[in-house]
């Protein structure tokens, strides 16, 4: 019998691998619930405990739902949540806006239609980034693959659209790609972010074989990737508006950037990031770089 700890809260008597992202929300939660300090949540001190965070029947008597229910959640089994039970979980775990939205990922209640059919980019977005001269452009869709680049982007940022698999991609190119990854005068720092950044990408589609594929390249092929995945961090890339992001190139050294990343109207699994000049050292390079094309 299905148990419902509340009228917002529901459990499928399915098997516990129906959901396809259990195993993603299964770590997710683990990984939260770990990271939870129990004297400072109201628990006392003094219990002897087997691992670090609350346990699982602290967990849920905070968000008021049942033990059993709770854990049935955080083996990845079917589950239909409320986004008022959602509410309260998030709360107890401290989670942030773009955890929350990752939450909601993936326990289904932000399901994006990851079936639908592909239109090709408007003309109208290839004309806009090309008007964006000296500024390097990208639009890359939901696995990170870019699609269409202007000829800064092409030229600055080394994506030259080989219409590949791997040196179209984002992800496989700051992790697996030896120059791509001497770009980035601060590489840890740049690339720990991508992970983060993508991880909230994937966890709304996490039955793609397209992602499950990238992830099995990453993961064998990069030891930090491997490494930052299970930190289960998630952030948005258009949270970051303005960061800075400090690069090199061989024809200008280097340079400093503001990150400006765009959803295409519409369509929201395509983005635009068009990072503009921190400087005006890096407006002239760039200036003149732009000249030489």
């Amino acid at each position: 019998m299905a148990i419902q700890p509340r009228s917002d809260a529901s459990v499928s008597t399915t098997s516990p691998d129906a959901n396809p992202r259990g195993s993603e929300l299964a770590a997710f939660l683990r990984k939260h619930r770990a990271a939870i300090d129990p004297e400072g949540a109201g628990f006392p001190r003094g219990v002897r405990r087997r691992t670090p965070g609350l346990r699982r029947e602290e967990l849920a008597m905070l968000a008021d739902v049942s033990a059993t229910w709770y854990t049935w959640l955080e083996q990845g089994r079917a589950i239909n949540v409320s986004a008022a039970v959602l509410g309260r979980i998030a709360t107890v775990l401290r989670l942030d806006p773009a955890e929350i939205e990752h939450l909601a990922a993936l326990t289904g209640r932000n399901r994006a239609a990851d079936d639908r059919t592909r239109v090709p980019l408007d003309p109208a977005i290839v004309q806009l980034i090309e008007q964006l001269g000296p500024v390097p452009t990208l639009v890359y869709n939901r696995h990170w693959d870019v699609i269409e680049a202007n000829a800064m982007g092409r030229a600055l940022l080394d994506y030259p659209l080989r219409n590949d698999p791997r040196h179209d991609n984002i992800m496989w190119r700051v992790f697996l790609d030896e120059r791509k990854r001497a770009s980035y005068c601060d590489w840890p720092f740049e690339a720990r972010r991508c992970v983060a950044q993508f991880r909230r990408s994937y966890g709304r589609f996490t039955e793609d074989p397209r992602f499950r594929e990238l992830l099995v390249q990453l993961r064998g092929g990069s030891p930090e990737f491997a490494l930052w995945w299970e930190d289960m961090n998630v952030s948005e890339r258009g949270t970051e508006i303005g960061a800075l992001t400090l690069r090199r190139h061989p024809g200008i050294g280097d340079y400093t950037m503001r990150q400006v990343t765009l959803t295409v109207a519409g369509d929201d699994s395509l983005r635009i990031n068009a990072p503009t000049p921190a400087d005006d050292e890096t407006a002239r390079k760039l200036a003149a770089f732009f000249a030489t094309l």
